[in-house]
């Protein structure tokens, strides 16, 4: 499990927010990204209340003048502003608790690495790194069985004729996880602001994503509603939106390659090379930024 994300930044632990902390954090071995998150913005919090208290003496300082007392409250005041100001180091918590071995090796299995559908098939096919089996004492799962079985997971009932588009569908999604990774970018889901895709330079730990993938097929019409609303979201944390539009094959063409009898990796080779990525960047025009 932490070998995924440590090789690659895959998946994501089911009880942390991204990379699999819990173990670290029950444990209390070593401080987490969520607690150091919760002690800075604890501390965070503890600076507003103090800086509102000192608006309030300067207000107070300009209507009349401040007594004795209240002038030594503000001069204390301003010292502990200056040190919560300064303090640049987050101390850890000496009161974790301590957890006895047994119990820590039943905590291990409570947490799991959770995979995309479009990771999980990157891990079998592009990088031959996994393998999915249906239970313990099965074969693994070939390439196109184990795509298949991903197109039912969304609809389990479908009929054979919506197979195709759930399946055109899903590798519309995969060819542009691919391409990102194959250009070296590390590849996030993007559900958190509204597009399929974050990238990172190096991934979440050393840098926040720079662009945000918003998939879109070649002759999918999208309102301006739509396309502005996410410009917004993603814009509004300082991230790039970049359109990959996917030109991909129709259902007719694409049901004949699903139904020949080629070699399975050959066939699924063909899958995916009828699909094709063009990308194109969305910037706002600012006059104060684009000046000549």
């Amino acid at each position: 499990m932490q070998r995924c994300w440590n090789d690659g930044f895959f998946g994501k632990g089911t009880l942390s927010r991204s990379e699999p902390t819990f173990r670290a954090r029950v444990s209390g071995q070593e401080r987490s990204s969520e607690a150091v998150t919760s002690e800075r913005r604890r501390k965070r919090r503890e600076f507003k209340e103090l800086r509102a208290q000192h608006q309030r003496f300067e207000t107070e300082e300009r209507k009349r003048e401040l007594n004795e007392e209240e002038k030594a409250q503000w001069e204390e005041l301003k010292v502990k502003m200056a040190e919560a100001n300064t303090e640049s180091k987050v101390v850890g918590d000496k009161s974790s608790p301590v957890v006895l071995e047994d119990e820590l090796e039943e905590l291990e299995k409570l947490e799991f690495l959770q995979l995309d559908v479009v990771e999980a098939f990157f891990l079998v096919y592009a990088l031959e790194v996994a393998e999915v089996r249906v239970d313990p004492e099965s074969e693994p799962l070939g390439d196109l069985e184990l795509m298949k079985r991903m197109a039912f997971l969304g609809a389990p009932e479908a009929t054979d004729d919506e197979f195709i588009s759930i399946l055109r569908a899903l590798l519309q999604k995969y060819v542009v996880y691919h391409h990102y990774r194959s250009l070296g970018w590390c590849v996030r889901d993007g559900i958190k602001f509204g597009c399929e895709y974050l990238l990172y330079k190096r991934g979440p730990p050393f840098h926040h994503a720079e662009f945000g993938i918003l998939v879109t097929a070649a002759d999918e019409r999208r309102s301006w509603e739509e396309t502005m609303a996410v410009a917004r979201v993603v814009g509004g944390v300082k991230k790039t939106l970049v359109f990959a539009y996917v030109e991909q094959p129709s259902i007719e063409q694409l049901g004949e390659i699903w139904e020949t009898k080629e070699h399975p990796r050959v066939k699924l080779i063909r899958l995916l090379q009828s699909f094709k990525v063009c990308e194109m960047v969305y910037r706002r025009w600012s006059p104060s930024r684009t000046r000549e």
